[in-house]
């Protein structure tokens, strides 16, 4: 995440991927200076890097070079003054290139980088999760439901108020092809069932995700939902689980006291490894559904066996396609 810091003060400013500076209270960092122009410069990420243009008056100092109506490029520590006040020097302090961000309505120099998601406001004890949808649209995750948040959108968290920017240049192309349902998920269990291996298959893609912890969530949820489906209940009812029968449920299995915020813990974990798997890591993502208090997995075709089974199944089964 990209910021600059002023010199002087020490405050910190979130770098958007196109910022405006300048007099004009419509530009993302007000400079309330006679010297400053309207827009006085932007600041903007292209190529995999951050620029510099100058509009104003009287030209922009960077690296004590006069920028005049004209471009150049920034790097990590460059100095940037935009008038002849030393509250006007502003220091490049990360160039990476720019992420969402939430940021304090109380305190504008308290912002959260959410990167690829987050716990918020740590891993520690979770209040809410951030998460990107299989649209690339940024989700919010606050342990009782899910829903989509828009940029600019106040958000009430922890009894404070945040706002969201979304700041995202999404360059690379997004295969958008709807998986689910002909996804295969291949649950490979030890005998005592203390040990949960997840592959993944789809056509001739394979993706083996190992032994985790949240794998257990995963087949909690997956044995649930094929459940009711032999019980033949309606589709939009299949496979809720209450959080709180779902803890007890997990406190068996892992054999280790599972509470709310661990809960949490598990579906972040569950999101962040399938958003990084290529190239469908975007669509995996929405993998998990809350509604008021429950839980549940998307229809999946699944198979969970042991040992030598579990290796010849995986082999031979063909993809079933589902469709809800």
């Amino acid at each position: 995440m990209a910021f600059i810091k002023n010199q002087k003060t020490g405050k910190k400013h979130v770098l958007n991927y196109q910022h405006a500076i300048g007099r004009s209270k419509s530009n993302h960092l007000y400079i309330p200076l006679l010297d400053i122009s309207r827009l006085h410069a932007t600041i903007f990420w292209q190529l995999g890097r951050w620029f510099l243009k100058d509009h104003s008056r009287n030209g922009t100092l960077v690296d004590f070079h006069l920028i005049h109506h004209s471009v150049c490029a920034l790097n990590k520590d460059s100095l940037i003054q935009f008038g002849g006040n030393d509250d006007t020097v502003w220091e490049l302090c990360d160039s990476e290139r720019p992420t969402s961000y939430i940021l304090s309505n109380e305190d504008d120099d308290s912002f959260y980088d959410l990167g690829e998601g987050m716990l918020f406001p740590d891993s520690e004890n979770p209040v809410c999760s951030f998460f990107r949808s299989k649209n690339s649209k940024w989700m919010l995750d606050n342990g009782d439901m899910t829903f989509e948040i828009a940029h600019k959108q106040i958000l009430k968290i922890g009894g404070k108020e945040w706002l969201f920017f979304e700041n995202d240049p999404l360059n690379e192309t997004v295969v958008n092809v709807e998986i689910f349902g002909s996804i295969l998920f291949f649950f490979k269990l030890s005998t005592d069932e203390e040990n949960v291996d997840l592959k993944l298959r789809y056509n001739e893609w394979v993706c083996d995700l190992g032994d985790r912890v949240h794998n257990h969530l995963l087949l909690v949820l997956a044995r649930k939902r094929e459940k009711d489906k032999l019980k033949k209940l309606r589709v939009e009812e299949q496979g809720w689980i209450k959080n709180e029968e779902l803890t007890v449920l997990l406190t068996k299995e892992l054999q280790k006291d599972v509470d709310i915020y661990y809960l949490n813990i598990l579906v972040y974990r569950i999101r962040r490894q399938l958003a990084r798997i290529k190239p469908y890591g975007h669509i995996l993502s929405e993998i998990i559904e809350r509604k008021k208090g429950k839980i549940r997995i998307k229809e999946i075709s699944y198979f969970e066996g042991k040992d030598d089974a579990w290796s010849q199944e995986f082999v031979s089964t063909k993809v079933q396609l589902i469709s809800e």
